[in-house]
């Protein structure tokens, strides 16, 4: 037994590091090739938020078939009448547990949302599958803009710093597209 015992402190050590090594590689949620944000900039000077609407996007906005134009810095227009939104403008110092929580809205022209749809971010992802992977982003379709504004949403259990940057996120958008 003796012998065996260092050989297993080894064996946890590596499986540790491993874990550890796997987690922080994978700490940015759809963190691939077709990533909707992207930080830009020079040495020296604060990145620039890059936003752009991706096929990934779409699709999680229920919109994989269309075409689009950009109509405005962080605004898109669909081809079956659906505006799309990005979050940044409006609360893009919004946090999570981690960092930024970037969304997406497609909103209809009665200015109803048709869908919500996260982009990039460092939530840890076990909490932020937790946050969104259920129904939290569902509970803002069909609402119109002013009622997002107005209504309260509940924060998801277990995963409340997230899914109140989330919340917030939507909240904070909806606000500054009803400014406009």
């Amino acid at each position: 037994m003796k012998k065996v015992q260092p050989l297993m402190n080894v064996c946890l050590v590596a499986a540790l590091v491993i874990a550890v090594v796997v987690n922080h590689n994978s700490s940015k949620m759809y963190a691939h090739p077709d990533a909707a944000s992207r930080s830009i900039g020079t040495e020296g000077e604060a990145p620039v938020e890059q936003v752009m609407l991706t096929p990934r996007i779409l699709a999680d906005l229920g919109c994989k078939e269309v075409t689009y134009r950009q109509t405005a810095e962080y605004v898109w227009e669909l081809d079956n009448g659906v505006t799309v939104y990005s979050s940044v403008p409006y609360a893009g110092d919004i946090k999570g547990f981690a960092g930024t929580t970037p969304f997406f809205i497609a909103v209809n022209d009665r200015n109803i949302i048709v869908a919500v749809a996260a982009d990039e971010n460092r939530e840890t992802p076990e909490f932020w599958y937790m946050a969104v992977g259920g129904e939290l982003l569902k509970r803002w379709d069909g609402m119109s803009l002013k009622e997002v504004a107005s209504r309260q949403v509940d924060v998801v259990s277990g995963a409340t710093m997230s899914s109140e940057g989330v919340i917030n996120t939507v909240k904070e958008t909806v606000t500054g597209i009803l400014a406009k």
